[in-house]
């Protein structure tokens, strides 16, 4: 027999937290359907799938494969765990995503319900609720790579929670696990000490609290940053140390007011990556003073939550920006992922004040009516940018509306478009993404295969050395060159760019399987064999590679072999009419032996 009707509704108003469950699901669900997009393609479509954990917990040793500067094995990892029991479905990896934005929420929520910050239950649950659906949140959940934001912030946030609560251990390893994830964590020893500082949480430090005593309390978290720093430098490189403020001493500033305005009046549509001209909007920021007013205001007279509460969430705001606040050169200035933990400081604030006044009804029923009509704003919006991540072209296309001289932007439907065999039409974005990034080894080797495509070979080599001369280890810009000099009988060049591609990318299919082609014609059976297995091994499920380790030992006369990998080749592709002329040759050369030995 179940409770009363009454007590289960006053039990259910006791916890709307779990509320935002089903909130986060109504929002994210309906982009289930959506394709792999951008970015998504190279780090999880264009990843071989994992055969074995090993395949996994190598990603540990390796720095970003993109080429990029960095370091994030446990992202690496999440999608490579994924590939391996599903494949390439994007709706498992894209239900996963709205799954970690959910256990972001009840983080959020059980941060703001951390002893020093006096936010009730209902509050702390709208106030996570804004943050959850806010549409920054949505750009961590609808590109799949966005979990390396949406995960990495609730790692930080249970990092966070652990320390208010006195769990030091715990808020340590979740650290731990956040940095490996994503650099931008590297912030959470400085959140823990601006928290020993505004002496919140359970178990803050006492007043005069010794110098030795803040370093054991910290020894932890420091200890594993300075590893962390190691490992990185080690694997990546220190390459994105060079600073950006002689150049731009103002990048600073707008990298919060940037956070400020997409916090407070964000754009309706999509603005992916916007400069400043782009997203610098006086009206906005206008906005945004009249909030950031009214909150003060509101601190001072309305029974504002206690000062230390206020401190801690301003310097969140602070600090959890600080990592992407262009200090350094970044690839990109500004991106609303880098808003994304910043966005709870003000809600946070919010919160308190509605708490400070809940035992006045009429300001209750007030603040609840505006929160839900925030929340169901910011929800709409979220809810309908998920139609400009449907696929890349789509994705590409709303990028160009808003900035028509994006390299990046052109170079994205450029790749869309030769993918649909477009590639005149790729052509002309290539060259507008190539005028915009001259010095893109990318952008130039992307531009060099669609001319190759075209027959262009003497433009698409000079596509290629320009990649070289801007990235000399480019391993496209190395396969390509590869290809080309292979196609034209030039084997010892061919085997030399090959060679290049693997030393900066060991992992690369199509320079395995072409240096074994090259070896192959050059009757080094012992090497074609070495590299056709490395190449079934990253895809087993190409039946070129498993014909050509026929071809092998059908070189070394051992027919049975040959003749059983031919027929593997027609069981992964039966439309593979070399293996199907092979199998009949094989079987004439049996025949024939047959007749000599009667």
């Amino acid at each position: 027999m179940g409770l009363p009707r009454r007590t289960r509704l006053r039990g259910f108003g006791r916890h709307p937290t779990w509320l935002l469950i089903p909130l986060v699901a109504a929002v994210y669900l309906p982009s289930l359907g959506n394709d792999f997009v951008y970015d998504d393609k190279g780090m999880i479509v264009a990843e071989p799938r994992p055969r074995g954990l090993a395949d996994i917990v190598r990603v540990f040793g390796e720095p970003h494969v993109s080429g990029l500067p960095y370091y994030r094995p446990v992202m690496r990892a999440s999608y490579l765990t994924q590939k391996a029991l599903h494949g390439d479905v994007p709706e498992a990896f894209r239900a996963v995503n709205i799954a970690v934005m959910g256990a972001v929420a009840l983080l959020a929520a059980a941060l703001l319900r951390s002893r020093g910050f006096g936010v009730r239950r209902t509050p702390a649950a709208l106030a996570a609720a804004l943050f959850v659906l806010h549409p920054v949140a949505s750009s961590c959940v609808y590109p799949i790579l966005g979990r390396d934001t949406a995960l990495a912030g609730a790692l930080v946030l249970a990092a966070t929670v652990a320390w208010l609560r006195g769990h030091r251990a715990a808020a340590t390893a979740a650290f731990a696990v956040a940095i490996f994830a994503k650099e931008q964590s590297v912030m959470v020893p400085l959140l823990f000490a601006w928290a020993d500082f505004c002496r919140v949480g359970s178990d803050p430090p006492e007043a005069g609290f010794s110098a030795r005593s803040w370093i054991r309390r910290h020894a932890g978290s420091v200890a594993v940053l300075l590893f962390y720093l190691g490992v990185r430098v080690a694997l990546a490189g220190d390459t994105e140390s060079r600073l950006a403020l002689a150049g731009h001493p103002l990048l600073p500033v707008l990298s919060y007011l940037y956070l400020l305005q997409v916090s407070i009046v964000p754009f309706a549509q999509l603005v992916y990556e916007p400069g400043p001209l782009i997203w610098f909007s006086p009206w906005r920021l206008g906005v945004v003073a009249l909030v950031l007013v009214a909150l003060a205001w509101a601190c001072r007279r309305v029974g504002a939550p206690s000062r230390r509460a206020v401190g801690f969430w301003l310097g969140w705001v602070i600090v959890t920006q600080l990592p992407t606040a262009n200090w350094l050169v970044q690839e990109t200035p500004f991106a609303e992922r880098y808003a994304f933990l910043g966005t709870l400081g003000l809600p946070a604030i919010a919160a308190g004040l509605m708490s400070g006044r809940w035992h006045d009804a009429g300001i209750r029923r007030l603040a609840v009516i505006v929160s839900v009509f925030a929340i169901l704003v910011a929800a709409g919006v979220s809810l309908q940018r998920a139609r400009y991540f449907r696929d890349d072209q789509t994705f590409a296309r709303q990028w160009l509306r808003f900035d028509p001289d994006s390299p990046d932007a052109h170079h994205a439907l450029g790749m869309t478009l030769a993918q649909e065999g477009r590639f005149e039409e790729a052509l002309e974005h290539y060259d507008a993404a190539q005028r915009g990034s001259p010095d893109s080894g990318n952008i130039a080797t992307t531009r060099g295969a669609v001319l190759l495509v075209l027959g262009r070979q003497e433009e698409a080599r000079a596509a290629f050395l320009a990649a070289l001369e801007a990235e000399p280890a480019h391993p496209g810009a190395h396969f390509n060159l590869g290809l080309l000099y292979a196609r034209n009988g030039q084997s010892e060049p061919a085997a030399f760019h090959y060679r290049a591609a693997l030393r900066s990318s060991p992992h690369h299919f199509g320079a395995h399987h072409g240096l074994g082609q090259v070896m192959l014609g050059q009757k080094n059976l012992v090497g074609a064999e070495v590299e056709f297995r490395e190449a079934r091994r990253l895809r087993p499920d190409s039946a070129e590679v498993v014909r050509n380790l026929g071809l092998v030992h059908l070189g070394r006369g051992d027919l049975p072999k040959a003749r059983a990998l031919f027929l593997e080749a027609l069981r992964l592709d039966p439309d593979d009419l070399p293996s199907r002329r092979q199998l009949k040759a094989i079987k004439s050369k049996g025949v024939e032996r047959a007749a000599r030995a009667r």
